[in-house]
Order: C-alpha cells, then sequence, then structure tokens
C-alpha cells in the first residue's frame, strides 16, 4: 500500500513543504492535484508498476510520485547533475522513511538509451516524469527511451509543454508523436505540461481528462476544459485557467455523433 492513502492525503502533504520549493522546483497547486487524481485513477483500475522521473533537481515531483507508490513499485531517477544528497532532504521531509525501492542514476539520459541500463523498466513502469534537458533533442531522446519502457497502461507526463520560456520542448515532443515508431499519444494538456498514453489506454485517460475538472475546481479555481471530435483530431484535451468569460467547456469542431455519452456529460455540465 502506498503512503498517501488518499488523493486528500497526498495534497495535504504536499502542501506543508511546498513553501520550501525552491526556484526551478517543485509542482504547482493545480498540478498537485491533478497528478493526485491521476494516481487515484489508476489504482480504481489496479494499475501497479514502478515510475521514472528524467531531471530530479531537488526532488519535490520526484517524492511526491514517490508517495503515490507501494513497497513493490521501484523508483527510478535520473539526473546527471543533481546528486542524491541534493533531494534526499526532501523526500525526508515529505514521506519520512519510506518503504518503495528507490534507484538513482546520475547519468546523461542519452547515454542510459544508448547503454540499455533501464531495460530491466520495460513495460514495468506506469508513470513517468520527463523534466530533463529543454532541448529539442532531448526531449526527443527521451520520449524515445521512455516509449520503450512504459507499460501497456501507463503515463507519460512531459513538463514545460506549450510555454514562451522553452518552445524546444514543445518542438521535440510534436516531432517525436509524428514518428511511425511512436506508441505514445497526448491526452491532456494542461498546466504546462503533457500528458500521454499509449494507444490503447488513449480513450480512458483522455474521458477522465474530460470530466477531471470537476475534481480540481473549488471556490477559488475554475478551469476550463476543451476538446474536439475524435474523428478530426487527435482528440487531445486542454485544462487552463477559467478567464476571459471561457465557460466550463468548450467545443472545437463540434460533431459528436460516435461520442453520444462524452456529448452528454458535457452538455449537461456547460455553463451558458
Amino acid at each position: 500500500m502506498s503512503l498517501f492513502k488518499t488523493p486528500e492525503d497526498a495534497i495535504r502533504a504536499y502542501k506543508r513543504i511546498a513553501a520550501d520549493n525552491v526556484p526551478g522546483g517543485g509542482l504547482g497547486d493545480e498540478n498537485v492535484r491533478l497528478w493526485a487524481a491521476l494516481f487515484e485513477l489508476q489504482r480504481q483500475n489496479g494499475t501497479k508498476g514502478g515510475a521514472l522521473e528524467i531531471g530530479v533537481w531537488h526532488g519535490f515531483s520526484a517524492s511526491y510520485i514517490c508517495g503515490h507508490l507501494s513497497a513493490d513499485e521501484e523508483l527510478v531517477l535520473v539526473d546527471k547533475f543533481m546528486r542524491e544528497q541534493h533531494f534526499r532532504p526532501t523526500f525526508n521531509k515529505l514521506l519520512g522513511e519510506v518503504d518503495t525501492p528507490i534507484r538513482f542514476f546520475p547519468d546523461d539520459s542519452f547515454e542510459l538509451k544508448k547503454d540499455g541500463r533501464l531495460t530491466p523498466c520495460q513495460d514495468k513502469l506506469r508513470f513517468v516524469h520527463i523534466d530533463g534537458e529543454h532541448s529539442r533533442e532531448a526531449v526527443e531522446n527521451d520520449l524515445e527511451l521512455v516509449d520503450g519502457l512504459l507499460q501497456d497502461d501507463g503515463i507519460v507526463v512531459v513538463d514545460d509543454m506549450l510555454y514562451f520560456h522553452t518552445p524546444q520542448v514543445s518542438h521535440g515532443l510534436f516531432s517525436y508523436i509524428n514518428r511511425s515508431a511512436c506508441q505514445l499519444k497526448p491526452f491532456l494538456f494542461a498546466f504546462n505540461k503533457c500528458y500521454l498514453a499509449r494507444p490503447d489506454a488513449h480513450a480512458n485517460y483522455r474521458d477522465f481528462a474530460v470530466t477531471v475538472i470537476d475534481q480540481l475546481e473549488d471556490d477559488t479555481h475554475k478551469y476550463n476544459c476543451a476538446f474536439s471530435h475524435r474523428r478530426l483530431d487527435p482528440a487531445y484535451v486542454g485544462i487552463s485557467a477559467r478567464e476571459y468569460g471561457l465557460p466550463k467547456y468548450s467545443f472545437v469542431n463540434i460533431g459528436f455523433d460516435d461520442l453520444p455519452s462524452l456529448q452528454a456529460y458535457a452538455r449537461e455540465n456547460i455553463e451558458e
């Protein structure tokens, strides 16, 4: 059983250390709540497996991931710049003593892809967070690496997507997913991150993304969910803060002949 018993446990635990987030590190409040919801979805679906993070920095997101893993699920960390003593204090502060096995590679992910040291993780990862080198080449390399490791019902998260400071990350991701050999499909763009899944798991995660804002919203946080027709687009969902008079749901390329249940849900919840 994981250290975090419920999404609320996870959110409360992270907020206790959030004030200590260092510049360039940590998770925003929206991502903390979204990740808790995604891990809860995996728990409900019986999804088991380890996790991988490329780019650990001071360990805020890595320790949050670790809290959602059980003692039989390994956490693999890769960072060529930081050393374990830099992120262990964050783990200790958030989690205390944990049973989850942690394997750390102080290496370049380019080298790890070449030498095959991560091959034992093949088909054993249910959650991957890519937040390493922010060059186009590195993003493509990291996606190719994890594409060979992710299990069928796993998730890949790419940080700093569609962000004006790091356009090369978006370039690298779109370049990779257009390769014929790519077995990853984006299902959600939210809060400067892109979420991808295997083709067979895509519809399940994508439909979850349409409804997750019900879990994210409260009295002070309101969001917009934009989505379109599966036949016309690759069915990405976009979630952002609700501004400029946007309704709760926005439709692009309306034509829901093959999505009656999704259409019904969205139209029941749309705000005039």
